[in-house]
């Protein structure tokens, strides 16, 4: 069963992923069904739901500094959402909530922003006011390839605290 959860979330991640790169925009169904998946494949401990809140502050804290930003800026009340950021990647960062514990969460999320920017540098052509950047497809191929490593290797990417044992 845990099988075949995995092999499911990994095609949705795929669908994710192609959509976003190929129309800059994803099923809206795809998200629930990818974070019921989350939570059905998660490693249950004591911390689990600690690491979820820590997580959901973490990215609310994120947006609303944004929001912050934007309202700054604006000298309004600024809705940014699909202005500069789409609902996508808002709604892939809920689902990223149930992946990891807390620092893994915050490495993945620098990380994955870093690859972001990258390909805005390496592959954009228009001009970046304008270019949407395919965040929610960079992040769930990012998560993917996590997910076949965590599967293949022997030690738990997601919920070990690795990087402080290392």
């Amino acid at each position: 069963m845990q099988l075949f959860l995995i092999i499911a979330l990994l095609v949705i991640l795929t669908l994710v992923t192609y959509q976003d790169f190929k129309h800059r925009a994803v099923y809206w169904i795809l998200f629930p069904v990818l974070a019921l998946g989350s939570i059905l494949v998660a490693d249950w401990n004591e911390f689990t739901f600690i690491s979820w809140g820590i997580n959901t502050i973490f990215i609310s804290f994120q947006l609303g500094v944004l929001w912050l930003y934007f309202f700054t800026k604006e000298k309004k009340a600024y809705n940014y959402i699909n202005k500069y950021l789409g609902l996508g990647d808002v709604l892939f960062m809920v689902v990223l909530i149930f992946w990891f514990t807390p620092i893994n969460f915050i490495i993945f999320f620098i990380t994955s922003l870093s690859i972001s920017l990258l390909y805005i540098l390496l592959f954009q052509r228009k001009v970046l006011s304008s270019y949407k950047t395919p965040l929610a497809g960079i992040q769930a191929s990012l998560l993917g390839s996590l997910i076949i490593l965590d599967q293949t290797s022997s030690f738990d990417i997601f919920w070990s605290d690795w990087v402080l044992t290392s």
